[in-house]
């Protein structure tokens, strides 16, 4: 997609000047002030001498040049339109894009236009200068692979380009060639590196609704003696005990480098797992294989106490808890990490003899007999992640809790305990690596503001890492200062030394040399999509009204960045459509369905769920201004009236609904039989995101409500509502993510879907309302449905329906497409390799056929094309 801008006109310099010269201007004026009795307030002129002539305002100049853009990190195959910006010495700044001289660094992976016109030919980063006169400006750019996923049907996948941003709360690399670099995320899974495409690979896609915990993934590990296998621990596996469900710790196993999994049998032991839980960054890796004999493998658990796991036949374990002389705490964080150390080599059975524990609240444990005993080795309660070197040096840091301040960093080597927190360095520590090639050269990191340590001689001597600012190829929407806040792993990279990673509450980071005198880090995001998103629409907007920008791919809200205007789907967004001070939410959004470029989204501060975060916008979400009047309350879902956006309807957090027919200045109480709307339950915790609210999308001022198990209707623009007591097919009460969808091309035509809580073992059925929701029947060609979407069909009055569900015969979850309004249905995605298991929003393109998005609770968002599509992407399938 070509992204324009508009470019202004330049004001003209020019004057009007007077047809008399300067003299005989000011000649005349004074021949006529001595006329005249008096001048200027009466006061004689008789022999005064007149004014000075002011001098001429000097022309402004060119002062200073600026390269702005979309964003700087986009897909091959894509284009966006520069802008330079030129900053004269009167303040003022100007377009000046079309008169600039527009170059591209030598041999880019990129063209540029005499317009600024950027075309991304091939994988790589460049720079782009623009020069007008003596001034030139430049801007770095990255070009990515993109990586699709097959689909079915002529259907691919792929993710919208948005680059984070997640808690990365851990990091490990395999010891072998070719070196796989592995992450584990609080909320979004695993992924593995791919260092020839600079680039992530989800691993987890696999798995559906129904196992969606397994996306908190408490730790990761590799079988050193194997680059292939690698294992994760994370809760897999619902039981449930009335209306609780319980989801135990499950160790993971993958002899294809994440492609596909196994359970090794810790479920059946109900262990607690928090990979969400407090201290998930600062904390090190619980799950550890002995790199000797790696038919053993350790489990460090939050409330359980360690536990050893020794391989049975196939992928199966034998698990139990470790020597009682270990502590076990029953509170998190427990047992904080687990490692072994090869240097004191191994037992008859082949097993390492010496392992390292650290327990929160006790202190460092070390065993020398393959951990059947366990001794203290130092008393400092709070051990949070340790390294050790290859002479068997063990290096540990001491903190807290993410924001704790008070920590260090000790040695263990020769029997003996050595603090070694760097001088002056007052704060927690979190990640701590030592040089797999140098026993000497140690790092570490205190757990906020990115401060790193190092050091030559293991730690007797450190020195600061001056970075350089800014970083290299952030995403624009990054609040200032980002990777600030929640520094987790720290890895000396051992296919080079001098590569160190880190990770933090944004993402990765990465510099190729440590050593430097001032330390170059690069953010490595591309695939890596975390954001947990709440709601994704694509208003059928083909060019913004009054200009000749086109209309975005896609507009989302999401929680800690709020939402963006997602311009182009495959490039990263320049900035979120809401200000905030650290993270925010936003939870609703909709548009006017007859004036499209109209939208407007509500939200709340997660640092604060009463403060509020709003926005309306008439141009597609290029601007924003807050909602003037956000005294109903905050977050919810909100909806504008098909003809006319200044007509809405706001159903808040824990709060009435409301409604407005001035474009939210007065809000007025809904209400049905003369009292107040009820709040809807599915609304009643700010993080829950079900599609409650919604205007119907052709008749004038009709909305339709669901409060648990209760169907409203409003046709006086909100002021009234009427109870459908429907009689459900199904009961759907207690459902949290509840859907109404109304038929864009069809006045009345609701449908509604129902995705179970995770303490719903049963399933719900499609529904299909014809007459405005007075009744509901079953969708009986599908087995059930969990959200439902339309986009543009082969015809206005029957537009294509999608679904994320299960069609009967089928044994896994999907996403489905229908061409004749629910009578068949094609399967589009492939279960095998992508079940949408944190999915929360469905929603299809009006503009374009076979074009629809899933946003995702932890995996950002990701659209299927199909052929009809017309979108085209270079050739870089990944049938895994």
């Amino acid at each position: 997609m070509s992204l324009r801008s508009l470019r202004p006109h330049l004001p003209s310099r020019s004057r009007r000047r007077s047809s008399l010269t300067p003299t005989a201007t000011l000649l005349a004026s004074f021949a006529i002030c001595a006329a005249q009795v008096s001048c200027s307030g009466g006061a004689s002129s008789s022999g005064s001498t007149p004014p000075p002539t002011p001098p001429p305002t000097p022309t402004p100049t060119p002062q200073s040049l600026a390269v702005s853009a979309p964003g700087t990190s986009l897909l091959i195959g894509d284009t966006l339109q520069l802008t330079a910006t030129s900053k004269y010495t009167d303040g003022s700044s100007h377009d000046v894009t079309s008169t600039a001289v527009w170059t591209v660094s030598s041999g880019a992976p990129a063209t540029v236009s005499s317009g600024g016109l950027l075309g991304a030919t091939s994988a790589g980063d460049f720079t782009v200068t623009a020069t007008v006169g003596s001034l030139s400006a430049t801007q770095a750019f990255h070009v990515a692979t993109p990586r699709t996923t097959p689909g079915e049907n002529g259907f691919n996948w792929a993710s919208v380009n948005i680059q984070g941003m997640g808690y990365v709360t851990g990091l490990v690399i395999h010891p072998l060639a070719p070196y796989d670099i592995y992450i584990r995320t609080d909320v979004g899974g695993a992924y593995r590196f791919d260092r020839t495409r600079q680039q992530w690979i989800p691993l987890l896609d696999r798995y559906g609704r129904l196992e969606s915990e397994i996306y908190g993934v408490e730790s990761i590990a590799v079988d050193a003696t194997d680059t292939n296998t690698v294992y994760i621990a994370a809760a897999h596996g619902r039981t449930l005990s009335g209306s609780n469900v319980q989801t135990p710790a499950e160790v993971l196993v993958s002899h294809d480098r994440g492609a596909t999994w196994a359970n090794t049998g810790l479920g059946a032991k109900s262990l607690y797992i928090g990979a969400n839980d407090s201290y998930r960054g600062t904390t090190g890796e619980r799950l550890v294989v002995d790199p000797s004999d790696p038919g053993v493998v350790y489990f460090a658990s939050r409330q359980n106490g360690l536990w050893r796991g020794v391989r049975t036949t196939g992928d199966q374990f034998d698990w139990q808890p470790v020597s009682s002389s270990l502590p076990s705490p029953s509170i998190s964080p427990g047992v904080t990490f687990v490692l072994f150390d090869k240097s004191g080599g191994t037992n008859s059975s082949g097993e390492t003899l010496n392992l390292y524990a650290g327990v929160y609240g006790s202190g460092v444990y070390a065993s020398t007999d393959a951990g059947s005993t366990w001794t203290q080795i130092a008393s400092t309660v709070n051990p949070e992640r340790a390294a050790i070197a290859s002479d068997g040096a063990l290096f540990v840091a001491f903190g807290g809790d993410e924001g704790a301040t008070s920590g260090g960093v000790g040695r263990y080597s020769g029997g003996k305990w050595q603090d070694i927190t760097p001088p002056g360095a007052n704060a927690a520590f979190a990640g701590v690596t030592v040089d797999p090639a140098n026993p000497r050269t140690v790092l570490a990191a205190a757990n906020s503001n990115r401060k790193i340590y190092r050091s030559s001689d293991q730690g007797a001597t450190w020195s600061a890492i001056p970075s350089a600012t800014p970083d290299v190829y952030t995403p624009q929407y990054y609040p200032a200062g980002p990777g600030m806040w929640g520094n987790a792993a720290l890895v000396i990279d051992p296919a080079n030394s001098k590569r160190v990673w880190q990770t933090n509450g944004y993402g990765v980071l990465e510099t190729e040399d440590i050593t430097a005198a001032s330390t170059q880090w690069t953010w490595q995001m591309n695939n890596l999509e975390e954001l947990v998103v709440q709601k994704v629409i694509v208003p059928p907007v083909v060019t913004v009204p009054g200009t000749n920008t086109p209309g975005a791919d896609l507009l989302s809200v999401v929680a800690d960045m709020v939402g963006f205007r997602h311009a182009s789907r495959d490039i990263v967004p320049a900035a979120t459509i809401d200000s905030f001070a650290y993270v925010a939410q936003g939870t609703g959004i909709a548009y006017c369905a007859s004036q499209t470029h109209n939208a407007v989204f509500v939200g709340w501060d997660e640092t604060d769920v009463a403060r509020p975060m709003s926005g309306i916008t008439a141009d597609n979400g290029l601007t924003w201004k807050h909602i003037p009047n956000t005294a109903p309350g905050t977050a919810g879902k909100i909806a504008m009236a098909a003809d006319d956006p200044k007509k809405m309807v706001w159903a808040p957090y824990n709060a009435s609904p409301v409604y407005t027919l001035d474009g939210g200045v007065v809000w007025n109480p809904a209400k049905s039989n003369g009292a107040p709307l009820p709040a809807s339950w599915q609304l009643s915790n700010p993080w829950w995101n079900g599609d409650v609210l919604t205007a119907d999308q052709v008749a004038p001022g009709t909305y339709y409500y669901f409060n648990n198990g209760d169907f409203y209707v409003s046709s006086d623009n909100g002021a009234t509502w009427t109870n459908r007591t429907v009689a459900w097919p199904q009961d759907p009460h207690w459902v949290i993510q509840a859907s109404i969808v109304p038929n864009p091309a069809k006045a009345g035509d609701v449908w509604m879907a129902f995705a179970p809580n995770s303490n719903q073992p049963w399933m719900y059925q499609l529904i299909h309302s014809s007459d405005g929701g007075k009744t509901f029947v079953p969708v009986t060609t599908l087995e059930y449905a969990d959200f439902v979407a339309f986009g543009k069909g082969n015809d206005a009055s029957t537009p294509f329906i999608y679904v994320h569900g299960r069609a009967p015969g089928d044994t896994a979850d999907a996403i489905y497409k229908s061409e004749d309004t629910g009578a068949t249905w094609t399967r589009i995605s492939d279960p095998p390799r992508m079940q949408f298991g944190e999915i929360n929003s469905l929603e299809g393109d009006m503009r374009t056929r076979d074009l629809v998005y899933v946003g995702q609770g932890g995996r950002g968002i990701v659209f299927g094309y199909g052929a009809n599509s017309g979108i085209t992407r270079p050739s870089s399938r990944h049938a895994r």
